[in-house]
């Protein structure tokens, strides 16, 4: 008798291989959410302060496209 792999096996394994690496991809998701919750105020107030765009977005890691959306 052989054993032989189904196809809904095969998805079944393909599925549990991502669980561990999409959870921690969520988890990082929810991090950057919530820094970015965080700097938005900062980057704000920093851009009251007179503080260019170029080092607010070199300072942060933001991209120079976010940092002046925020302050649109």
């Amino acid at each position: 008798m052989t054993n032989r792999v189904t196809p809904e096996q095969l998805r079944a394994e393909a599925i549990e291989a991502l669980r561990g690496p999409g959870d921690r991809h969520k988890e990082l998701q929810r991090a950057v959410r919530d820094v970015k919750a965080e700097l938005r105020p900062l980057v704000l107030e920093a851009a009251r302060m007179e503080v260019p765009q170029t080092e607010i977005a070199a300072v942060t890691g933001l991209s120079r496209n976010t940092v002046a959306a925020w302050l649109s």
